[in-house]
């Protein structure tokens, strides 16, 4: 009974090792195979300012009007009030890197924050850029001051960055600001230590 079990033990370490080693245990055998992996199609959405020094989608999702949305990533938070549009969109923060956009921050200023909007009316695939009520972007960031300095971005290469004609509210670490349209993109900065 002993070489019993020591033998189908041997027998079903070979199988493992055979296995491990890309042979069949036995010859014919069909190799297992994976179900296909399934992903849903990336939409084709328009470049919007994508094009324009802010590559990075960080937080998508879909407005229905008559329901506020909220969105984050990092310290950005992004409020899509219940009135904002009057259609069902896709809503997009879009971000670029604040090392590419110091270049054309002011004088003695330093970019902690650099970001867009794509809002898409997916059933004509366009953008819609005029809101009915104001998208506030909220940024809780260390770097905040009350020299901080909201400023819009044009879609050029290379682009304009100039301030916005309505300064940001700012309490302690926290900036915010409504925007009634994404004709322009905004970088966030502060006096440079």
């Amino acid at each position: 009974m002993r070489n019993h079990v020591v033998r189908s033990a041997l027998i079903g370490l070979g199988l493992v090792i055979a296995s491990a080693c890309g042979t069949g245990a036995s010859q014919g055998a069909a190799p297992a195979s994976s179900p296909p992996a399934t992903s849903s199609p990336t939409p084709n959405y328009p470049a919007g300012f994508t094009a324009f020094g802010f590559p990075n989608v960080t937080a998508s999702a879909n407005y229905s009007p008559g329901q506020a949305l909220t969105l984050t990533h990092g310290p950005i938070t992004v409020q899509v009030p219940a009135a904002a549009f009057d259609k069902p969109l896709v809503f997009q923060l879009l971000e670029g890197q604040v090392s590419y956009w110091q270049k054309f921050a002011p004088q003695g200023q330093k970019v902690i924050s650099a970001f867009a909007f794509r809002s898409v009316d997916p059933s004509t695939n366009e953008l819609v850029q005029k809101y009915n009520a104001p998208v506030v972007f909220v940024l809780d960031d260390p770097a905040v001051t009350d020299m901080s300095i909201y400023s819009n971005t044009t879609p050029s290469d290379p682009p304009k960055v100039f301030a916005n004609p309505v300064p940001a509210t700012i309490q302690g670490h926290v900036l915010k600001h409504g925007n009634i349209g994404s004709p322009v993109g905004w970088v966030v900065t502060s006096p440079q230590t």
